[in-house]
């Protein structure tokens, strides 16, 4: 993820119901048969296995409003809980788009207020409770990489203050980020990838609208880039 402010502070890091009616005579069937015959009909209904969350899409969101979230894992059929690990924050699963074993959508409320942060989201089946993910609650915009963003593709231009998540694969990867400025703005460019858990060693170069490169960092002592730069024209 980049943030990059342009002029500000740096950011902080119908279903169906079938019924079936049998009736017994009482005295031909044991009344702990009928529990166990029950008991095994609701396991027989539990989907099998933990359910696991691996990614969400997006992965950050900007405080203060409502937002689906794609949850992408295994296990997923047979949802019956989302776990929200901060009592300000509100959300439920959703059934539409249909749920299938490897995705399922939520959504999302964060109050104007909520401190900028990591926060973490788990879900829960009958069975067990997946591992925890972190969603990013920020109070900039957030924007996305698409295939536009690619290197050879006609790029958008991004307006700041925002941030912007990219995914760099295969591994020597570059997302190009076009936004416009003029001359004097103050721009800090702050690169997360270690900070959010991505193994990544990246780097940050900034060009002119001529591709000259006017600035780079490649982090220090091992930590993510970090770049500040005055705008010596207008351009992008």
């Amino acid at each position: 993820m980049i943030s990059a402010s342009l002029p500000r502070q740096l950011p902080l890091r119908s279903f169906s119901i079938i019924i079936v009616i049998t009736v017994f005579v009482a005295f031909a069937f044991p009344s702990h048969l009928f529990a166990a015959q029950k008991a095994a009909k609701k396991m027989a209904a539990v989907p099998p296995g933990k359910p696991e969350i691996f990614e969400l899409d997006p992965r950050g969101v900007k405080r203060g409003g409502t937002n689906r979230i794609k949850l992408i894992g295994t296990n997923l059929v047979g949802l019956s809980e989302l776990k929200l690990h901060n009592s300000k924050i509100t959300g439920d699963l959703l059934d539409d788009p249909a749920v299938t074993t490897n995705a399922v959508w939520i959504e999302i409320v964060t109050p104007p207020n909520l401190p900028r942060g990591a926060y973490e989201l788990s879900v829960k089946n009958t069975n067990a409770e997946s591992s925890k993910l972190n969603l990013y609650v920020d109070d900039l915009p957030q924007a996305f990489e698409t295939l536009a963003a690619k290197p050879g593709k006609e790029s958008s231009v991004l307006h700041l203050p925002a941030s912007f998540w990219g995914t760099l694969d295969p591994p020597g990867d570059a997302d190009d980020i076009v936004f416009e400025a003029a001359g004097g703005d103050s721009v800090v460019f702050d690169l997360a990838a270690k900070s959010v858990g991505s193994k990544a060693n990246a780097m940050l170069t900034l060009f002119d609208d001529r591709g000259a490169v006017l600035a780079a960092n490649h982090g220090f002592d091992g930590g993510d880039p970090l770049l500040h730069f005055r705008i010596p024209a207008r351009g992008k």
